[in-house]
């Protein structure tokens, strides 16, 4: 039997465009048509991960290094991520990766974890998101939608970029 998807949002509203994983977590869980348990994480992405369990698939929402421009999206599987450093890092790469392998050690798995997330363009002092992270935030929530949709059909996952 599968479980119902995870969809975390992981991010310090306090910076700017580094909440735009909180921002996209908490738009979708005021959405009542998608199939998955959504949480915002803020930065205590482990104390989340507990919580939840065991899952077929999480989704991480978050601000990531993508070495373009501000707003442009991505999203790439975190064990592709951990096995190619330097690829593509997110802002929290390391508590990310860090908080599965802890996790993972109390009894907490997940068969596949899938990072969407944008580049910010500001990391300054401030709740609000730059103009092109509210984009991005839309299309964050859209990739977010389709890993859902993909997971509950019998065809499998959508590919997920390598930037």
């Amino acid at each position: 039997m599968r479980s119902r998807p995870a969809v975390v949002g992981v991010g310090n509203l306090l910076l700017s465009d580094e909440g735009v994983g909180v921002h996209a977590a908490r738009q979708l869980a005021e959405s009542e048509s998608i199939d998955a348990d959504v949480v915002d994480a803020g930065t205590a992405l482990l104390d989340v991960l507990e919580d939840l369990g065991s899952r077929d698939l999480l989704v991480l929402l978050d601000a990531v290094e993508t070495g373009g421009k501000a707003g442009e999206v991505a999203s790439f599987e975190i064990s592709a991520m951990a096995s190619q450093p330097g690829e593509m890092l997110s802002l929290h790469d390391m508590g990310a990766v860090e908080s599965l392998r802890v996790a993972a050690l109390r009894g907490v798995t997940y068969d596949r974890v899938v990072v969407v997330g944008a580049q910010p363009g500001s990391l300054e002092w401030g709740e609000e998101l730059s103009e092109p992270l509210g984009r991005a935030m839309e299309r964050m929530v859209e990739l977010t939608r389709e890993l859902i949709a993909a997971s509950e059909s019998a065809c499998g996952a959508p590919e997920v970029s390598k930037a």
